[in-house]
């Protein structure tokens, strides 16, 4: 089994019906020579840290063109709807700036002319059920509290809060209420080194406007340590063993993140 993510970056918008059919001959391809395939189009599109980030209108649109292109040409590529976990949507300081019809008529879910806390994390951007073969989510422990410069033990029950607490409860609403297999497709929990606090340039001036700079860097407490902080969230579902046989029956798979950033 492979699990393609494809990222639409760094422009969403000059996607072609070409470049859509040769992914779907890719994917035809790829199944073609033994391999069933899980296919993620623009994971997170919910979030606002990437491009192609809180515009639903387009999403759905390529989401659903690349879905009947990839089933016209073959039937075993899984198509995956994949948002981040909901908690603090829409999310404070946007990278990018929502498309603004897609602000008022469809993201402001409570209609009250904002993008706020107030409105739903996922409908806006959920293709429909005849595109979606399996459901998913990103979740990822940060820390307790922004801007997550303490090294912590996970909460108890803090992944299970990501998959069904907030405005609403993604496990009951789209694994259950859809009838959807469910994709923990990325998870983690963070250990945090260093903190990059101060630019380090040769003339010695903050070079806020280049992010390439070299940063001068404090090291941060270890607190519990990464190993006993990975476990700890690891036991409150990848080592649980009730938690995809009782607790989560439509949750059928995990895919780790564990990456080294900066």
């Amino acid at each position: 089994m492979i699990f393609l993510t494809v990222y639409p970056i760094p422009d969403p918008t000059i996607i072609t019906a070409t470049d859509i059919d040769n992914l779907a001959f890719l994917c035809a391809g790829v199944n073609k020579a033994g391999r069933k395939m899980f296919l993620r189009f623009a994971p997170e599109m919910n979030g606002n840290w990437q491009i192609y980030g809180q515009k639903a209108t387009l999403f759905k649109k390529l989401y659903i063109q690349i879905a009947n292109a990839v089933r016209s040409k073959t039937k075993n590529t899984a198509m995956v709807w994949s948002p981040n976990e909901g908690t603090n949507y829409p999310f404070g300081n946007a990278q990018f700036t929502p498309n603004s019809t897609d602000l008022i008529s469809v993201l402001d879910t409570n209609k009250n002319g904002i993008l706020d806390v107030g409105d739903d994390p996922y409908a806006p951007y959920y293709p429909g059920d005849e595109y979606v073969d399996w459901v998913s989510l990103s979740v990822y422990f940060f820390g307790i509290n922004y801007p997550w410069i303490n090294n912590v033990l996970p909460p108890a029950g803090i992944f299970e809060k990501y998959i069904t607490s907030g405005l609403v409860n993604f496990y009951r609403t789209y694994a259950v209420g859809h009838n959807k297999p469910m994709f923990i497709a990325e998870t983690a929990a963070s250990y945090h080194t260093y903190l990059y606090n101060t630019f380090d340039t040769p003339s010695g001036v903050a070079q806020a406007s280049n992010p390439c700079a070299a940063y001068t860097a404090a090291v941060l407490p270890a607190g519990p340590g990464i190993l006993a902080m990975k476990r700890n969230f690891w036991s409150q579902f990848l080592t649980n063993s009730t938690f995809m046989t009782t607790a989560f029956p439509q949750v059928k798979a995990f895919g780790l993140f564990e990456f080294a950033k900066r």
